[in-house]
């Protein structure tokens, strides 16, 4: 009776775990969005760093890319790193 109540729960846990993976990819779009606008506030403010703002754009683009090919952890491992230049270009 334990091994089908421990085979149950690994069950349960597998499945568990298969349903959350999509639910990343479904956040770097949205994600990206947001960002995207704060970049394009953040190019309206006066003594921003364009280098830094440039380089947050292309780190956007690449990221939306890896989105696009299916590549969702580094999708959102570069739209982190571009909030960050984004924050850093900031007076």
């Amino acid at each position: 009776m334990k091994m089908l109540t421990r085979g149950g729960l690994f069950v349960v846990v597998g499945i568990f775990a298969l349903s959350v993976i999509p639910a990343f990819a479904f956040d770097c779009p949205n994600m990206h969005k947001a960002v995207m606008a704060y970049y394009e506030k953040s190019t309206k403010v006066a003594g921003v760093d364009k280098v830094k703002l440039e380089q947050a754009k292309k780190q956007l683009d690449e990221a939306k890319k890896a989105h696009e090919d299916g590549k969702h952890r580094d999708s959102m491992k570069g739209i982190a790193e571009a909030m960050a230049l984004i924050n850093a270009s900031r007076p």
